[in-house]
C-alpha cells in the first residue's frame, strides 16, 4: 500500500522540547565485598539516588552473615537487589551433597542428569542460528584443535553443536588446543578422538524444558529467603559468558507468573523508549551497557547519557566494579560517581532503578503535539553539539544562540539515530535550510527489533542567502517505535538548518 506523503510550505511553529523526566539507572553486577557496596552506597545517599544490584543468592557469599547483612541494608534503604540466577548460570543449580532433593529431582522432566550434586537442566536450541559445518580435530578425548580446513580460529567460549550435543571451548596451556566442556560446565567429555564434523553456534536462543525455568526462579528465591530479604526480586538478569541465552517466550511467561516487572537479556536488546508498542516484552529486554565508568572517563559518558535522553530514551550504565578487583582502584572509580551524580542531578536527570525504569516507561504520557525533535539549545555535556544530534567529523559546527547547525560537504551530514516517544498518529515535520544544498532528508521509521516499517524522503535542492521552510507531513503506525533522521548531499553542501520540528497535527 502506498504510504500517504504530503510535502508542503509554510511557516514554521517554534520548538519545544516534550516533557519527559529524564531518567538513568545505575546497575552493578555480580556479588562484591560488604565494603565495596559500602562504598558505592555512601556517595548515592549523598545525593539521595539509589543503584541496582544483581545478586547471585546461591555463590558463596550468602554464607557470610555480615554480606548476608550489608545485602538487607541496601534493599531497606531503596536499593535495588535483581535476581542474577541461582549461581550465575541458566541451565545448573549446584545443590548441597545432603539434599533430599537430589534424588527426588532424578525423574523430573525439566532435569536432564544429576552430575555429582549438579542439577542439569534439560534445554533445547530454539530457533538458533548455526554456522554451515566445518572440522576440527578431537585428541585424548575432549582437546580440540583446528584442521586446515576449520573456517577460522578456535577461540575460548566458542559454542559447538557436534552430533547434535552442545559444548563450550575453555582455553588450555597450549594456545591452540581448547577444551571441549558441556552447556553444564562439566568436565566429563569423553569423545572418540579423530576428525568430527561441528557447527558454530552464532546466535543462541535456548528453551528450558518445562519446569525448567520454575525451577530455575524458585532456587533464586530460596537464596534470597536466606539471605534475609523482605521482598522477592522483581527483575531478572540473564548472565554472559558462554552460557545458553534463553529464548523470549517461555521465559517472559516464567517470570510474569513470578511477578517479576523486567528483564535484561543479551537477545533483541530494547531500545528503551518511550511509547514502545511492544513494551509489555520489550521490558523484559533492557539490557545495560548505555554508558560505563570503569575506564575511569567522565567526559565521553556524560556525552553517551545525553544523546541517549536527548532521543527520547532512558539509559543504563553498566559495571562489574572492575577496577577495583583487577587494579585495586576502588577510590578512583567511586570518585567517577562523586562527578556523575551531582551532574545528573543539577540537569534534571532522575536515578532510577532498573524497575523503576520499566515502570516510569510504561506510565509516562505524553502530548502529542509537543516537539519531538531534540532542541537546538540542549548541551548538557557540554561538548558544543546539540544532544541527540550526530555530524560527519569535519562537516557540521553549532551556533547555540542562534540554534543553527552549519553543515559542509558531500555524504551523510547530519544524523538522529532511534528517536522514540512518537505519537501514533499524523505528524507534521518541518526546518528551516539556508545556502547550497543538493540532497535529501530521509525519515526511516522502525519498530521495536529495528527493522523497518515506513520511509519518507523530503527532496532538499536549496540555493539561497534567505531562510526557507522545508515542510512534510506523514503517518506513523502503530507498529513504530523509533525514527532516524539523516540528511545527505549529493553534491557538495554549504548550508544551515535551524527549526527542526516533528509533532502531532
Amino acid at each position: 500500500m502506498k504510504k500517504q506523503l504530503t510535502v508542503i510550505a509554510s511557516a514554521t511553529a517554534i520548538c519545544s522540547s516534550a516533557a519527559i523526566q529524564p531518567a538513568v539507572a545505575i546497575r552493578f553486577d555480580d556479588n562484591h565485598t560488604v565494603e565495596r557496596w559500602e562504598a558505592l552506597a555512601s556517595v548515592f545517599r549523598k545525593y539521595d539516588a539509589r543503584f541496582s544490584c544483581s545478586i547471585i543468592p546461591m555463590y558463596g557469599e550468602e554464607k557470610d552473615p555480615q554480606w548476608c547483612q550489608k545485602i538487607c541494608q541496601l534493599e531497606s534503604e531503596g536499593f535495588e537487589i535483581m535476581d542474577h540466577t541461582p549461581q550465575h548460570t541458566t541451565v545448573t543449580v549446584t545443590l548441597p551433597a545432603d539434599d533430599i532433593r537430589l534424588e527426588m529431582l532424578k525423574n523430573a522432566p525439566f532435569v536432564d542428569h544429576i552430575y555429582k550434586n549438579k542439577i542439569c537442566i534439560k534445554c533445547y536450541p530454539a530457533n538458533s542460528t548455526f554456522s554451515q559445518p566445518f572440522q576440527v580435530k578431537i585428541f585424548d578425548k575432549n582437546k580440540v584443535v583446528a584442521t586446515n580446513k576449520t573456517p577460522f580460529k578456535l577461540a575460548r567460549r566458542m559454542n559447538f553443536e557436534i552430533n547434535g550435543k552442545f559444548y563450550f571451548l575453555n582455553r588450555t596451556k597450549k594456545p591452540d588446543v581448547f577444551e571441549l566442556v558441556t552447556l553444564w560446565e562439566e568436565d566429563n567429555v569423553a569423545l572418540p578422538d579423530g576428525i568430527v564434523t561441528a557447527r558454530r553456534c552464532l546466535k543462541e536462543r535456548f528453551e528450558l524444558s518445562e519446569g525448567g525455568y520454575d525451577f530455575l526462579i524458585q532456587c533464586s528465591q530460596e537464596g534470597f529467603r536466606k539471605i534475609g530479604l523482605k521482598k522477592m526480586p522483581r527483575v531478572w538478569i540473564q548472565p554472559g559468558g558462554n552460557y545458553p541465552h534463553l529464548g523470549i517466550e517461555k521465559l517472559i511467561a516464567a517470570l510474569r507468573k513470578y511477578n517479576y516487572i523486567s528483564a535484561s537479556r543479551s537477545q533483541n536488546e530494547s531500545m528503551k523508549g518511550y511509547l514502545d508498542p511492544e513494551f509489555e516484552d520489550r521490558r523484559f529486554s533492557m539490557r545495560w551497557g548505555n554508558f560505563n565508568l570503569e575506564k575511569l572517563k567522565f567526559e565521553p559518558q556524560k556525552t553517551r547519557i545525553a544523546d541517549t535522553l536527548a532521543c527520547r530514551k532512558v539509559a543504563i550504565g553498566s559495571s562489574h566494579i572492575t577496577p577495583a578487583r583487577r587494579d585495586g582502584k576502588l577510590k578512583e572509580y567511586v570518585a567517577m560517581y562523586e562527578l556523575l551524580l551531582p551532574w545528573l542531578k543539577a540537569n534534571n536527570i532522575k536515578v532510577m532503578t532498573q524497575g523503576e525504569l520499566a515502570e516510569h516507561l510504561r506510565d509516562t504520557k505524553i502530548d502529542p503535539k509537543e516537539n519531538i525533535m531534540p532542541s537546538l539549545a540542549k548541551d548538557i555535556d557540554e561538548n558544543n553539539r546539540p544532544d541527540g544530534y550526530i555530524w560527519r567529523r569535519g562537516c557540521g559546527s553549532w551556533d547555540k544562540p542562534a540554534e543553527t547547525i552549519s553543515l559542509k560537504g558531500k555524504g551523510w551530514l547530519l544524523k538522529v539515530n532511534e528517536l522514540c516517544g512518537l505519537p501514533k498518529c499524523r505528524v507534521r515535520f518541518a526546518m528551516e535550510v539556508q545556502g547550497r544544498v543538493h540532497g535529501k532528508l530521509t525519515i526511516q521509521l522502525i519498530d521495536s527489533l529495528k527493522k523497518p516499517c515506513g520511509k519518507f524522503e523530503l527532496p532538499l535542492n536549496e540555493f539561497s542567502q534567505e531562510w526557507k521552510s522545508k515542510e512534510m507531513e506523514f503517518d506513523i503506525p502503530k507498529n513504530c517505535a523509533a525514527l532516524n533522521f539523516a540528511i545527505t548531499a549529493d553534491k557538495p553542501a554549504n548550508c544551515k538548518v535551524r527549526k527542526l520540528e516533528l509533532r502531532g497535527k
